[in-house]
């Protein structure tokens, strides 16, 4: 089963996927992270493959945990998560012609396997203050991110999602997050 530990929380595909902490990639770290002026990743970047009649899916999910970190970035969160995406899409195909064997096997296996895919899901995942108050603030209104989300990554997802751990696994995705 692959595991990708991020934070505070582990995220564990089916066998059959193909998981990977993408931001710690040896490519992107050393070649990809300061091309042209510098690029984002998301964190984590599963590939789901065809099964049942379904696509082959490439699962790009970011995440976020602003009971540690207080969100202080001037960039609307719609704008950060779509300049992820983008470098992401964009390391994943130079990464695909020019990384060569990295020896990180699950690394190998996410350039060859997102070359296949079908569909793109984007996920943020983002947990906030249980308790916020007048001083302390929850940092993203959950009512209007998903809006802004949607607007920002239209052309990666149509339908991206967004939310806590409990919410995303209630979610039915195929995958789990847990505390660690």
């Amino acid at each position: 089963m692959p595991v990708v530990d991020e934070g505070a929380f582990r995220y564990q595909f089916p066998d059959h996927w193909t998981a990977v902490k993408f931001d710690g990639i040896s490519f992107y770290l050393k070649s990809f992270q300061k091309f042209a002026g510098g690029n984002k990743a998301v964190d984590v970047v599963a590939v789901e493959p065809r099964s049942n009649g379904r696509a082959c899916t490439l699962w790009l999910i970011e995440a976020k945990d602003y009971r540690v970190h207080p969100r202080e970035k001037m960039v609307p969160v719609g704008q950060e998560l779509a300049e992820k995406a983008l470098g992401t899409l964009a390391c994943l195909l130079a990464g695909r012609a020019n990384a060569g064997d990295t020896g990180q096997v699950m690394a190998d296996r996410v350039w060859n396997d997102a070359m296949q895919i079908e569909k793109i899901r984007f996920v943020f995942h983002f947990e906030q203050p249980d308790k916020p108050s007048r001083l302390f603030p929850q940092p993203i209104d959950p009512k209007s991110i998903k809006d802004d989300i949607r607007r920002s990554l239209r052309a990666v997802d149509p339908h991206p999602d967004g939310g806590g751990f409990t919410t995303i696994n209630g979610r039915g995705f195929g995958w789990q997050i847990a505390p660690i």
